[in-house]
């Protein structure tokens, strides 16, 4: 079994893109990527008890990352000290524990290095960019968006496709 080194979850809420996005980055940075989406409306389709069935699929590839996203990774991760927030602003804990509203979109990143384990809370409800200041976050930021911006075009090429 391949070492992990960054896993990466997103759920879309209510309001957002229909699909679940699961991705492993090994450290080789090969990659597993498991998108679940669903195919485009078509003017003739039949709204019955198996629409979504018929139009619910997954993908799942297996592959190389991308050169650019790659080489931000392993600049990331050689910080000597890697420490990164869990939330952006950082939340007390009685923040923390506060209502947080239903069917939102969820993003979330856990890297896995030196043995220890630091997860990134970027779901839009509470991760704010302008507090990222240090280097490292600033690095951290750009692989996210980096991230974001691959799965979306990997995403628009799977329906366009279908």
């Amino acid at each position: 079994m391949k070492n992990l080194l960054v896993k990466y979850y997103f759920s879309p809420g209510l309001y957002d893109k229909i699909r679940l996005v699961d991705l492993d980055i090994f450290i080789d940075f090969s990659y597993k990527l498991d998108i679940r989406w669903y195919k485009k409306y078509q003017k003739n389709d039949v709204f019955d008890e198996d629409y979504a069935k018929t139009k619910r699929m997954e993908t799942i590839i297996e592959d190389i990352l991308p050169r650019d996203i790659s080489d931000t990774l392993m600049t990331l991760v050689s910080f000597n000290d890697f420490k990164l927030q869990s939330f952006y602003p950082e939340l007390t804990e009685e923040q923390k524990k506060q209502y947080t509203p239903l069917d939102v979109r969820y993003e979330n990143y856990e890297f896995y290095i030196n043995g220890n384990k630091f997860w990134v809370n970027v779901s839009p409800y509470i991760f704010k960019k302008e507090f990222l200041k240090s280097e490292q976050e600033v690095l951290f930021l750009k692989f996210h968006e980096s991230i974001s911006l691959w799965i979306d075009e990997f995403h628009e090429m799977l329906i366009e496709k279908e």
